[in-house]
């Protein structure tokens, strides 16, 4: 009859694998579901539940954990004065601070935007620049045509100051210059600090230098032979704008 599905062994092996395809279709979702939960518990078993009680950070101190929430304390370590014009610090083994102080940014180390170098045009012979002794004779023909005086390029130092604590109260009281007298006229700012088996790298253009105490009087001086040894010479060919010169010495991997 028309209509009306005769039921031919094809039709009737039609429906039975429908049945079959929905049954497991069922029995993957319900499964899965069942698997999700039992994710679930074993999270929140291994890791916390979200509605656990927050952990009270007043007392976390005198709680035992893998991890202690302590509140953090500041104070100054440095009274004021004790250092001045800070560019970079280094600590070493012993507590001791180095600190790099910049006394030459904008006399002795101008930048390139100062009036006197915008002035005296100085910008291309900046940019052409490819040897240190050319910046040298850069700064005397600016001196010699009246821009700066040679006291611009010299009468200012920039200098290592070491700091420590003497009697461990975790306050410093005692204040040093380590290495001084960087007054020459193509020298800093000082930039760079880094303290490394008893000796200090310290980053003052156009030199990097090797400085240390070798006869126990708590500084590297210019006329003890072998405390201040110039490792490297040739950075900051370009005044460029003041202070991107040398900075951020770091151990490497090796």
């Amino acid at each position: 009859m028309a209509g009306v599905e005769s039921a031919s062994p094809r039709n009737t092996l039609k429906r039975t694998w429908s049945k079959a395809v929905h049954l497991q279709i069922v029995l993957a979702l319900s499964v899965a579901i069942l698997l999700q939960g039992s994710v679930s518990h074993a999270e929140e078993a291994a890791h916390g539940s979200d509605q656990q009680p927050k952990t009270d950070i007043s007392k976390a101190i005198y709680q035992p954990g893998p991890a202690v929430i302590a509140p953090r304390v500041t104070k100054r370590f440095a009274e004021p004065g004790m250092t001045l014009n800070p560019v970079a610090i280094d600590i070493d083994g012993r507590g001791n601070v180095y600190v790099a102080e910049g006394w030459r940014m904008g006399k002795g180390a101008p930048s390139i935007v100062h009036s006197p170098m915008v002035r005296s045009n100085s910008l291309p012979l900046d940019l052409q620049r490819q040897t240190i002794e050319q910046r040298a004779e850069h700064v005397e023909s600016l001196i010699k045509n009246g821009y700066f005086t040679r006291e611009d390029f010299t009468g200012r130092a920039d200098l290592l100051r070491l700091l420590k604590d003497t009697d461990g109260d975790g306050i410093a009281d005692q204040s040093s210059i380590f290495a001084g007298g960087f007054n020459d006229k193509l020298d800093g700012v000082a930039s760079g600090v880094l303290q490394l088996n008893g000796k200090v790298l310290f980053a003052c253009i156009p030199n990097l230098w090797l400085l240390e105490d070798k006869d126990g009087d708590g500084d590297a001086d210019k006329t003890t032979p072998g405390e201040r040894t110039s490792l490297f010479y040739g950075f900051g060919l370009r005044w460029g704008y003041g202070g991107h010169d040398l900075h951020g010495l770091t151990k490497g991997p090796d």
